[in-house]
């Protein structure tokens, strides 16, 4: 379908706004429809034209938190388990760590990488004084969760992105 007939389409039906979504990669938006007749606003940096109002993520703001709930309750040796997360995540998770150590908050992070041997980490995690797990997201933190159980080995395991009533809601022991 062509950008007027999309934008004769919506107008008929009374939309004056749009919301785009978050993208699998950047976007050139465009030649969709017809941007002057619509308010809208993008839910992603993944936009690459028209320049539209964006709501994303404050990924610093998103990792300080994350780290300081950790250190309430009383972890000080985390790891951070990159799997699948953007390098955007995980440079905030960095300067994260930076800050709070500066104001007195000490964590102690480290990056784990799952790679493609569950064994390898399961070995890595019952050797290591790590005591908390971060991960990106909920799949993570199900398959993270899956090799602590499977290496015998109780660590706390922390999402940064949870879906609604999703499981993984804080910091949850496996």
């Amino acid at each position: 379908m062509g950008r007027a007939r999309v934008t004769q389409i919506l107008a008929s039906r009374g939309v004056r706004g749009v919301i785009l979504e978050p993208l699998a990669e950047t976007t050139d938006c465009r030649d969709l429809l017809d941007w002057e007749q619509f308010s809208a606003v993008a839910v992603t940096n993944l936009v690459r034209s028209p320049s539209l109002a964006r709501v994303t993520p404050h990924y610093f703001q998103i990792a300080e938190l994350a780290l300081r709930r950790l250190t309430e309750f009383g972890y000080r040796r985390v790891a951070w388990v990159a799997h699948g997360a953007s390098e955007e995540s995980a440079g905030a998770l960095s300067l994260a760590a930076h800050s709070l150590a500066q104001r007195g908050v000490g964590v102690d992070l480290v990056s784990l990488s799952l790679g493609a041997r569950a064994g390898d980490v399961a070995a890595l995690l019952r050797r290591s004084a790590v005591e908390a797990l971060l991960v990106p997201d909920a799949a993570a933190a199900d398959e993270v969760a899956g090799i602590c159980r499977a290496a015998g080995v109780d660590r706390g395991v922390f999402a940064l992105d949870v879906p609604s009533g999703g499981r993984w809601s804080g910091v949850v022991p496996v």
